[in-house]
């Protein structure tokens, strides 16, 4: 946990409600007297990571941007995880923002892991091959690998997935 401070966050940022964005509000300098500017008051807050995620660096810690915005928004950092209720880590607005628990976080899962499917989507693995349905649908529940049936084409496996997926995982928003 950061020691940075609801305050501390305030002081250094202008965090958009509705946007998600964050704006420094002073001028950074560093380097000899002070001579290069690292960023300008009113300039964006962050760099993107490949996954999409927003980070920020205050006062030397790297802090997720999700979880300053949390911190701004409540005053407190979270107790849990903070999961993107439209699935987009890019999207910091406080209204697509919620506290949950790992198990309900990762059942808001929107794509397929590359390491873990052999498909593009999400909950389709490749059955036996040369069988008259070649894709099968699984869905994880309470921690049990479950398979939902076999089907000719990788959509009608993501469909059959999809339909469970909204029956038995509370925490997806799909």
């Amino acid at each position: 946990m950061s020691k940075i401070t609801a305050e501390r966050a305030r002081e250094l940022l202008t965090y958009d409600r509705e946007t998600g964005v964050f704006a420094w509000r002073n001028e950074a300098r560093a380097g000899v007297r002070r001579s290069v500017v690292c960023h300008r008051a009113g300039d964006r807050a962050g760099t993107r990571r490949k996954d999409g995620r927003n980070v920020i660096r205050l006062d030397g810690a790297l802090c997720l941007g999700y979880r300053v915005a949390w911190l701004m928004e409540t005053g407190g950092w979270p107790d849990g995880e903070i999961d993107h209720i439209d699935g987009d880590p890019a999207n910091d607005s406080i209204s697509n923002l919620r506290v949950v628990s790992r198990r309900l976080n990762q059942q808001n899962i929107r794509r397929a892991q590359a390491n873990k499917a052999s498909c593009d989507y999400l909950g389709v693995y490749a059955n036996q091959r040369n069988t008259k349905s070649p894709w099968r649908a699984c869905i994880t529940l309470d921690g049990k690998h479950r398979q939902i049936g076999v089907y000719k084409t990788p959509e009608e496996a993501h469909a059959a997935y999809v339909k469970a997926k909204r029956l038995m995982h509370e925490g997806c928003t799909l």
